[in-house]
């Protein structure tokens, strides 16, 4: 199982999840705790761009993320390894 995005071992339920679902390649999972859908890295990776909603599992640092949209206090997810992106997409990685 992958680690979380802060690299550590997943212990919230919901990290537990998204690693469990990037490891199967889904594009989303379950939030076992609120039952919403979740866009996890793949799903991400896929879409090719930040959407600019400050998700969870962005991959690109929230790139798109205006401050009035930024969570207070929160902190850009760490980005996906250049392994996982050559893998789900390479265009990313083409100049």
């Amino acid at each position: 199982m992958p680690p979380a995005a802060n690299g550590r071992a997943p212990s919230a339920p919901f990290e537990s999840a998204h690693a469990a679902a990037v490891t199967a390649r889904q594009s989303a999972y379950l939030d076992p705790t609120t039952g919403f859908r979740v866009t996890s890295w793949i799903g991400h990776l896929q879409r090719g761009y930040c959407c600019g909603e400050a998700c969870r599992h962005c991959p690109f640092e929230w790139a798109s993320v205006t401050f009035a949209k930024m969570p207070q206090g929160a902190v850009p997810p760490a980005p996906v390894s250049l392994a996982l992106i050559a893998e789900v997409a390479p265009e990313l990685l083409r100049g």
